[in-house]
C-alpha cells in the first residue's frame, strides 16, 4: 500500500476497510474508512450492530470474502485493495482455524 501523511488520501486508496477484531472499543479505523469512502468488512462483534449498519457485519471471513467478490462482479476495480483484503482474510481465516 503507498504511503501517504493524509489518512482520507489513504483509505481513498484502499477502497476497503476491514476490522475483524472483538477487543477495541469502537474500531475507529472503519469509521475513518468510511468517511473515507472505503467499502467496511466489519466482524459482527458483540455490540457492533450499535455502532455500524446491519449491511457491513460479517460472522465470518467467508462472508466477507463473498462480499470482496460481489464487489469485483459489480465492477468495483480498485485491485490493490481487493488484493490487500482477501490476504488479510485468508490470514485471519488460518489464524482462526488453528486456534480451534
Amino acid at each position: 500500500m503507498p504511503k501517504s501523511n493524509n489518512i482520507a488520501d489513504f483509505y481513498a486508496q484502499c477502497g476497503w476497510i476491514i476490522s475483524t477484531s472483538d477487543n477495541e472499543s469502537f474500531h475507529m479505523a472503519v469509521s475513518e474508512g468510511m468517511a473515507s469512502g472505503c467499502i467496511p468488512l466489519i466482524r459482527h462483534w458483540n455490540g457492533a450492530e450499535r455502532i455500524y449498519p446491519m449491511q457491513y457485519l460479517y460472522g465470518n471471513t467467508h462472508d466477507m470474502v463473498a462480499r470482496v467478490l460481489q464487489g469485483l462482479a459489480a465492477g468495483y476495480r480498485n485491485t490493490i485493495g481487493i488484493l490487500a483484503v482477501i490476504s488479510t482474510l485468508r490470514v485471519h481465516h488460518i489464524a482462526a482455524q488453528v486456534l480451534q
